[in-house]
């Protein structure tokens, strides 16, 4: 297998990072149940005889085409978008021209949700423009006679964000199908989230101190039962929870209480 292919193989997560390809043409052939990152730009991508895989295809400075492939999930970013013969496939595309297949059955198209570190430069390296998507234009060359067409469109759930470590944080200059901007979705491995604790009346929390990858806090949704002051000691009522209370700035209790308050 060459560093430009990924072919023959079952049941593995293949990767190629940002700086692994740079703008070389790239083959998936023959991948079973196999989840594939390609988070660079390209030249050309062709996927063909992929069965049962999640494939997420970084910026395509020329054709993406799918040959043969079934029952797979993949999110796509390019100049042609071409698929032939596929049945049970579900694309996250973004393409600048209009996307066209051919003798596929139950295909599925959204717009394109992706984001991984870099990929707005990889969208400029790829001479993609962000803004110009026609992922609803799509024609099928199998329905010129009057048949009806073998795709549907449907709504993309969640966008996919790919971390790569030392990286900094996942990105993606497309609009969604609504037109909304994207804002980074994932934490950071070492810390899963911030402790946000809401008070009533007092507005949304906030917190001055940069995060360790130096990105700012912005305000998550949390849901608490409780949250009061009194004498200075703040007490949170949970059924369950990890709690740490503070009295003066300082913590004075750590660990794992329950029904403080009645």
């Amino acid at each position: 297998m060459s560093d430009f292919e990924f072919t023959d193989v079952s049941g593995q997560t293949l990767t190629k990072e940002p700086g692994s390809v740079n703008g070389e043409s790239f083959a998936l052939k023959n991948l079973t149940d196999c989840t594939v990152y390609l988070l660079d730009y390209t030249s050309e991508v062709e996927v063909t005889d992929c069965r049962g895989c999640k494939i997420f295809i970084g910026p395509v400075d020329g054709p993406a085409i799918f040959n043969n492939c079934q029952s797979s999930q993949v999110t796509v970013a390019c100049q042609q978008f071409q698929a032939k013969s596929c049945q049970d496939i579900e694309f996250g595309l973004y393409c600048c021209t209009q996307p066209s297949i051919s003798g596929c059955s139950d295909v599925r198209f959204g717009c394109w949700m992706g984001a991984y570190p870099m990929l707005t430069a990889h969208f400029a390296a790829a001479n993609l423009d962000p803004q110009a998507n026609n992922w609803d234009k799509v024609y099928d060359i199998s329905a010129e006679d009057g048949a009806k067409p073998s795709f549907e469109f449907v709504q993309s759930a969640q966008y996919w964000e790919v971390p790569i470590a030392g990286q900094g944080q996942p990105e993606n200059p497309v609009p969604a199908a609504d037109g909304s901007t994207y804002q980074v979705h994932s934490h950071s491995h070492s810390h899963s989230q911030y402790w946000e604790v809401p008070i009533a009346g007092q507005g949304q929390p906030e917190k001055p101190v940069p995060a360790a990858d130096g990105t700012t806090y912005q305000v998550l949704l949390v849901s608490l039962q409780t949250c009061i002051f009194y004498h200075h000691v703040c007490v949170i009522k949970v059924l369950t929870y990890q709690v740490c209370l503070f009295s003066c700035g300082r913590p004075i209790v750590h660990g794992k209480l329950q029904w403080l308050l009645a």
